[in-house]
């Protein structure tokens, strides 16, 4: 199938509409939640059903990218579905760390936005296309990226060799780079 740059645009605007639908939900739940148990981290009150539903955002952000390229007729709903999820996840744990990181919300949100401006450039003057080549790096990279976070997860569960991977994970040329 080919793209159009109107149907991508078009497309970007509904997912980000979705993402930011994510970040209202988690507002208006966070102001409905008064009076329920909480949870104290970083200064910040947020309640235990919304560490709930985060958790459960978050696992939806995982698992719904994988459904949609197991299932390709439902990525327009995966996609959205994904986009409201990160958007609710990210808020809530940029509104916990808010707290103790005061301009990484700003950061990634000048970062994020850098990043769409490059990859339309990128799109726009031609200089990537997509086939079936930029498919199978896309997946590689994306599978790469899971499996190297669940197998530093399960090597830090192995007694003495947390603290040289928490040397991995600190250094930022390291970060990058991986």
């Amino acid at each position: 199938y080919s793209a159009t740059y109107g149907g991508i645009a078009v497309k970007t605007m509904i997912f980000m509409l979705a993402a930011a639908a994510g970040v209202v939900l988690y507002f208006l739940l966070h102001s409905t939640m008064a009076g329920s148990s909480t949870i104290e981290v970083s200064g910040y009150t947020f309640y235990q059903t919304e560490a709930v539903v985060c958790l459960a955002a978050l696992l939806l952000s995982a698992l719904a990218p994988l459904i949609a390229f197991a299932i390709r007729p439902l990525i327009p709903l995966f996609g959205m579905l994904y986009c409201a999820s990160v958007g609710f996840s990210i808020t809530m744990l940029a509104t916990v760390l808010a707290a103790e990181y005061t301009n990484l919300i700003y950061l990634a949100l000048g970062l994020t936005v850098i990043l769409v401006a490059v990859m339309a450039f990128l799109y726009a003057s031609r200089m990537i296309k997509v086939g079936k080549r930029f498919r199978a790096v896309v997946l590689t990279l994306f599978l790469t990226s899971i499996f190297s976070g669940v197998i530093l997860f399960l090597l830090s569960l192995i007694p003495g060799v947390g603290p040289a991977l928490s040397f991995l994970r600190e250094s930022p040329v390291f970060s990058i780079g991986l």
